[in-house]
């Protein structure tokens, strides 16, 4: 036998464990259901399966029966509640899988592998239904662990036997370290979880994070902040502002894009209405054109009535034609005005005598009243959106629940 298997035999060798099975607590659904007769079923890794003895019409039994399975760290445990009734049949009626690696870690003093009358509740549940059950035991015995020489003794001899991977991998550690990816700063360090994400411990501050740190130092005017729970922020001095996000050139460069096209958004805006030289056709009377000082939006205030809209009055003038043959205007139950085509059998919020969205109205009888509820809000947002549309941008419609993937779905098929 070489020193591999020899390692491996030694590593995977199965030692008695003794579980003492000391009574149950069972769930069953409904109120009339009567107490069955139970016993507990347990197996090792699919080896025999060994019983207590039944115990009669209880929902609360007691054994104190000790079973004793053979297992190595890598074994699976399959415990069993199992009911019979008069007529002999039988019927699980709770079970669960545990790992004996999980049992080590949580019921062995620092995970060493030895039992000393440890003493847990496995928690069966059934997939049929809703009953369950659970069984205290009592756990004694050693269970070997693969010590970290050996694993390691292991891997020397597998490599001695194929050089040429020994260097492959070598080479690729390497690479990682020093190559590709740059190394952790000092003090750092990365670690998996148990789903396998990676994420990187600070020893200095003794906090998480799951971005990789870098050794680059941040651009001029940004400074590096934690929260009161140990979240890393980015503080931006030059602009006063704030991001979970690490600033970098990419970074820095998409900001100052997305900067420039809204910038020229809001611009191009004030060029979506119709009439925008007042001295070829001035405003009615008692109108005067304002401009939003925050974005530049041009308003217009009506000192007649002392409101204020976003439409042009000038434009809506036009409303009082009437519409082309075969069309009809509605309104949602918000007060949304729509227009039906019936020569095309189409629909469309934009109005065919403009070509614009009309704003939403109150109409009496519907249930919207006059101190404009949350639904004439909701109307009066789509018709913002409608109406303020911007070249070369794209519209995407997405859910509360899925809105990463209608975002990404929306901008691959524009």
């Amino acid at each position: 036998m070489s020193a591999n298997s020899q390692a491996n035999s030694t590593a995977l060798a199965k030692t008695t464990l003794s579980i003492t099975v000391v009574r149950g607590k069972i769930q069953l659904p409904g109120f009339f259901n009567k107490a069955p007769d139970v016993y507990v079923a347990i197996c090792a890794d699919d080896g025999e399966t060994k019983n207590t003895s039944v115990r009669l019409k209880s929902l609360l039994p007691e054994w104190n029966e000790t079973i004793n399975v053979n297992v190595n760290e890598s074994s699976l445990i399959n415990v069993q509640l199992i009911g019979k009734n008069k007529r002999g049949e039988e019927d699980v009626i709770a079970s669960k899988v545990v790992k004996v690696s999980s049992m080590i870690r949580k019921e062995t003093r620092n995970g060493n592998g030895k039992f000393v009358d440890a003493k847990s509740t496995i928690c069966l549940t059934s997939n049929k239904d809703n009953r369950a059950a659970d069984i205290k035991i009592i756990v004694n015995g050693i269970v070997h662990k693969r010590r970290q020489s050996e694993a390691a003794g292991t891997d020397a001899t597998s490599n001695h036997q194929r050089p040429m991977a020994s260097s492959v991998n070598s080479n690729r550690d390497l690479n990682v370290t020093s190559g590709d990816m740059e190394p952790l700063p000092p003090n750092w360090e990365e670690r998996t979880n148990e789903v396998g994400r990676k994420y990187y411990v600070d020893h200095t501050t003794q906090s998480t994070t799951w971005e990789r740190p870098t050794n680059r130092p941040l651009p001029a005017g940004w400074e590096i902040r934690r929260d009161p729970r140990g979240r890393v922020y980015y503080v931006d001095h030059n602009e006063k502002k704030t991001t979970w996000q690490r600033p970098t050139a990419d970074f820095l460069a998409a900001h100052d894009q997305w900067q420039t096209n809204r910038d020229q958004a809001i611009v191009s805006m004030g060029g979506r209405f119709l009439h925008n030289n007042e001295e070829v056709d001035p405003l009615p009377d008692g109108w005067a054109r304002r401009e939003d000082p925050q974005s530049g939006r041009p308003y217009f205030v009506n000192h007649i009535t002392k409101t204020t809209q976003w439409a042009d009055p000038r434009a809506m003038s036009q409303l009082d034609s009437a519409l082309p043959s075969g069309w009809e205007m509605r309104f949602t139950k918000d007060g949304v005005p729509f227009f039906i085509d019936h020569n095309t059998k189409t629909t469309t919020y934009d109005d065919p005598r403009t070509g614009r969205p009309i704003e939403p109205v109150y109409i009496a009888g519907m249930h919207m009243g006059a101190d404009r509820t949350f639904k004439w809000k909701i109307a009066q947002f789509r018709y913002l959106c409608l109406s303020n549309g911007v070249p070369n941008h794209v519209k995407l419609t997405v859910s509360r629940n899925n809105m990463f993937e209608d975002s990404f779905q929306g901008k691959t098929s524009a």
